[in-house]
């Protein structure tokens, strides 16, 4: 009777009894499910309105299974821990001095080159995501009215038809958005905020230096807190990816916090930290599910260090309450993942990104995760184009850093390998990103650099552990090299730092301003005086009065509508390499200055982001 009354039997007793409820009370989406069927047969996409309901329930259906799973777990979950684990846990968190003033110097670094970066204008994928999941929708009929309604809920949450929507960073950024964005009808004033899009990145970027110094406690590789925190500071991939409207941010905050979770969690065993831990699991996979081996090696690396504790009464208990923190997650993907399992299957069978991994490849990679700037130049032409190799700095020293960058990496592993209770952290640290890479190359893929985003904070984790090991053993020396590591991190991302503060990544929202005088589509004369062309690398919600074409014969019956009604036509497109390789008919077209002016060509900050405007010259005829 005692345990009856034990609180994981009440919540879990009280969550299946809800499930079950649920499922008594909701009617199975017959009809839903047919129409999806039938959908799904003829290749064409359902809607969410009939998606969601069908995988909500079958969702529903699988979670009866594993409440049921917890439940039954609950004589081994209601045992206690042995005593001496209390002695297990370190103090709480706070902060040296050096510590407390490096994490304010890296906040002020941050916040300096990341407050400028929130009113660029979106580049492709952070457009196609606040576009379809955030702001308003925009349709324009042919005959120049204007339609606005707001997005729906059931997109933003479920729409996964491209894995480009991070839902769960989309739906904070669209809360954020909802309440503090005031749309008003001036010719161009903006009809969305980049701003209040990208705030809850900005946030999680500030928290991830916080969240660094907690980790770094938690493990005892506080001596290395001062250097790594100023050291991702300086990294430009914070700087890029600590602003953009995507959900890579709130990943590197997640994996950071969740290293220290887990060790709070095999320390003290308490529930509190195995449950959260199941939450950020959820979180990081509803955000990004391209991180699925990192909460896999994270279970594995979990589970191996709580069967190699000192204390083996526990053992048995503490692998309780990890699976139960796993089924947690499990649990909550089912119940709110459910109906993007289908769309995320559609997109996996197109193998998008095909290609095999070269030397330049891996070299590229290496100085991306080290300092977020590429080794190699991506451009002969573009003037943004920036390499570490070719950026000023004699090359002896850009390797040297680079050199102490990963040494420090490979100083960590030894430290973690010789410590018996943080030894199968390896698997976590080293096994995940493994695991990432061999999938890559067996699926015959290359992937942008960027998908390597969850690295970071293995990378971070290894270089506390590895400086740690370099100030416990020889502190001058390693005061030394923490020293060159900051500054040497900062000099390598120098270049792309500043570019990415001074320009935005793709000038969508600057191209579509070349086009049109009025550019908010909630002035009534939105859309009446051009027209405007796009064909593939859009520049989307900032122009959703541009008319679509695909062909040669699209562009040219554009052309004819432009003659007939006396309106300038203006195509605005990019990434020329794109068109160059699959609509070479229409670049021809575009380039034959006869018919197209060029207006503007503004080069972007990657390969795929340049963006151009060309005119079309009308044919001479009287009005």
């Amino acid at each position: 009777m005692h345990r009856l009354r034990h609180p994981y039997v009440l919540i879990t007793s009280a969550l299946l009894l809800g499930l079950i409820l649920a499922f008594s009370t909701t009617k199975k989406p017959v009809k839903q499910e047919q129409q999806v069927a039938e959908r799904l047969a003829d290749g064409r996409k359902p809607s969410m309105k009939l998606m969601v309901p069908v995988w909500l329930h079958r969702g529903l259906v699988v979670n009866l299974g594993l409440a049921a799973c917890l439940l039954a777990l609950a004589p081994l979950a209601c045992r206690s821990l042995d005593r001496r684990r209390e002695q297990c846990v370190p103090a709480p968190f706070r902060p040296t001095l050096p510590q407390g003033v490096a994490l304010g110097a890296a906040s002020v670094i941050f916040l300096a080159a990341g407050i400028p970066r929130l009113h660029h204008s979106f580049w492709g994928d952070e457009e196609f995501a606040a576009g379809r999941f955030v702001a308003d929708q925009v349709e324009v009929s042919p005959e120049g009215k204007v339609q606005i309604e707001p997005t729906s809920w059931l997109d933003t949450l479920w729409n996964f038809w491209r894995p480009t929507n991070h839902i769960g960073y989309t739906v904070v950024a669209r809360l954020s958005h909802d309440a503090f964005f005031t749309p008003t009808a001036g010719p161009t004033d903006p009809y969305f905020s980049e701003t209040w899009v990208r705030l809850p990145t900005l946030l999680a970027g500030l928290a991830s230096l916080f969240a660094i110094a907690w980790m770094c406690h938690v493990w005892g590789w506080s001596r290395a807190t001062p250097a790594v925190v100023l050291a991702w500071a300086g990294h430009a991939w914070l700087v890029r990816f600590g602003v953009d409207a995507r959900g890579y941010g709130f990943v590197t905050l997640l994996l950071i916090l969740l290293i220290g979770i887990v060790g709070r969690a095999i320390q003290s065993g308490r529930w509190r930290w195995w449950l959260l831990m199941g939450f950020v699991q959820f979180y990081v996979l509803w955000t990004h599910l391209g991180a699925v081996y990192f909460p896999l090696g994270m279970a594995a690396s979990a589970l191996a260090m709580i069967w190699t504790d000192d204390i083996k009464e526990d053992r048995l208990v503490q692998s309780t309450r990890w699976l139960v923190g796993n089924l947690v997650t499990v649990l909550l993907m089912v119940g709110i993942m459910a109906p993007q399992l289908v769309p995320f299957l559609k997109f996996m069978d197109q193998h998008v990104l095909p290609g095999s991994l070269d030397l330049a490849w891996f070299k590229d990679a290496a100085c991306y995760l080290a300092c977020g700037a590429p080794w190699l130049p991506w451009s002969a032409t573009n003037p943004f184009s920036t390499a570490v190799r070719d950026q000023g700095l004699p090359v002896v020293l850009d390797v040297a850093v680079l050199v102490i960058s990963w040494s420090l990496v490979v100083l960590g592993t030894v430290r973690l390998w010789c410590n018996h209770s943080q030894r199968w952290l390896i698997l976590f640290l080293i096994g995940a990103p493994v695991l990432m890479i061999v999938h890559i190359v067996i699926g015959h893929t290359r992937p942008y650099h960027w998908y390597l985003i969850p690295f970071i904070p293995a990378l971070l984790a290894l270089w506390a552990a590895g400086l740690t090991s370099l100030l416990s053993k020889v502190p001058r020396a390693g005061m030394v090299v923490g020293i060159v590591f900051v500054f040497g991190t900062h000099a390598l991302a120098w270049q792309q730092s500043r570019l990415l503060v001074q320009h935005p990544i793709e000038a969508n929202r600057e191209s579509v301003a070349l086009t049109r005088q009025v550019t908010n589509p909630r002035h009534p004369d939105y859309g009446k005086k051009a027209l405007t062309g796009h064909c593939i690398m859009t520049p989307g919600c900032y122009d959703p009065a541009g008319i679509r074409f695909e062909t040669v014969a699209d562009l040219r019956a554009l052309m004819a509508r432009a003659d007939r009604e006396h309106k300038p036509l203006f195509v605005n497109f990019g990434f020329r390499e794109l068109y160059a390789e699959t609509k070479p008919d229409i670049l021809a077209l575009l380039d034959d200055h006869t018919l197209f002016e060029p207006v503007a060509r503004l080069p972007g900050l990657f390969i795929s982001t340049s963006r151009e405007v060309v005119r079309y010259r009308p044919k001479l005829s009287p009005p």
